[in-house]
C-alpha cells in the first residue's frame, strides 16, 4: 500500500512540474521595426574579413587604420583595426612592395606579408594569424595619394600554431597617410 501511495505522489508531483514549466502554447512576441514602411537599409562594408567561418564587418578605428608608404624600404604597410558589433575586435595588417595598385603573393617573390588577429589586444583570448609560408593573395585595385585611399581585397591560408584556417571575403579601404 505504501509503494502505490509514493507511485501515485510521484505521478501527481511530475504532472504539476510539466504542467508549470511554461511548455504551453504562450504567444509569441515579434520584434517590431522602427521603420513604418519596412524598408531595409544596407551599409556598404568596406573592411571585412572572414576568418574561417565568422566574418568580422568592422567599424575602423580611424586613429590606427591607415596605409604609410616607406621610401627607404620602398614598401606599403596597410593597417586596419576595428569592431565587429556582433563578433567583437579584430585587425589585420599588409605588408607589400611599392606604392601602385598591383596584385601581390606570399608565394614566388611577391613580397606580400599578411598577420591578423580577432579579439581585444592583450586579451588572453586574443587569436592571432600569420601568413607565413601559406598561400596568400592581396590585390590592390587603387592606390592614391597621400590624404587619398588605397583599396583592394585579399584571401588566402593563415597559420595559428600547426592549424591552417582560411581567410576569406577580406576587404580594404583605407587613408593613406603621409610617407615615412
Amino acid at each position: 500500500m505504501k509503494n502505490i501511495t509514493i507511485i501515485i505522489l510521484s505521478i501527481v508531483s511530475i504532472a504539476t512540474m510539466f504542467g508549470t514549466t511554461g511548455c504551453g502554447t504562450d504567444p509569441v512576441t515579434k520584434p517590431t521595426t522602427s521603420d513604418s514602411a519596412d524598408t531595409v537599409v544596407t551599409r556598404t562594408v568596406f573592411n571585412q574579413m572572414k576568418v574561417g567561418l565568422v566574418l568580422y564587418d568592422l567599424n575602423l578605428s580611424d586613429e590606427e587604420s591607415f596605409a604609410v608608404y616607406n621610401a627607404t624600404s620602398n614598401t606599403t604597410l596597410l593597417f586596419v583595426k576595428g569592431n565587429d558589433p556582433v563578433n567583437g575586435d579584430a585587425d589585420f595588417n599588409l605588408e607589400f612592395p611599392g606604392n601602385l595598385a598591383d596584385t601581390f603573393t606570399t608565394h614566388n617573390d611577391g613580397g606580400l606579408t599578411f598577420a591578423c588577429g580577432t579579439g581585444t589586444i592583450g586579451d588572453i583570448k586574443r587569436q592571432e594569424y600569420g601568413a607565413d609560408n601559406t598561400a596568400f593573395t592581396a590585390i590592390v585595385t587603387e592606390y592614391g595619394a597621400v590624404g587619398a585611399k588605397v583599396k583592394g581585397t585579399f584571401s588566402g591560408v593563415v597559420k595559428i600554431g600547426t592549424n591552417s584556417v582560411n581567410i576569406t571575403e577580406g576587404k580594404f579601404n583605407v587613408v593613406r597617410i603621409s610617407d615615412e
